[in-house]
């Protein structure tokens, strides 16, 4: 059985196969070129970018993106530190309602 999930080209002569694993092996070389290209492009449109920024304004730009990442960052963790608990907390309360419900019902049957 595994020498069947092994061997996924399809029978035939052996030109054939070779053909098949030159054009797998040729699709995966232009796929690797494809995003070397589009890495090298975004590294030289980011170079670009930096060249053009003045160099004492650098500094004042870096801390206030610093600074905002840092803010939103921490207002989505704290957002959801409360939406994961909410759940617990309605199920909690309505536990809590229905206890005292229960206790009030029971007084007054008694």
């Amino acid at each position: 059985m595994s020498t069947n999930l092994d061997n996924i080209l399809p029978l035939g002569n052996d030109a054939d196969k070779k053909k098949q694993l030159q054009k797998l092996s040729d699709e995966l070389q232009f796929l690797d070129t494809i995003e070397e290209d589009n890495g090298l492009l975004f590294e030289k449109d980011a170079a670009e970018g930096l060249s053009k920024v003045d160099k004492t304004k650098a500094s004042v730009i870096i801390n206030s993106l610093n600074s905002n990442l840092q803010k939103q960052l921490h207002k989505k963790k704290t957002r959801k530190i409360f939406k994961e608990q909410s759940p617990s907390y309605l199920t909690i309360i309505t536990i809590l309602l229905l206890i005292i419900i229960s206790f009030i019902v029971l007084k007054k049957m008694l």
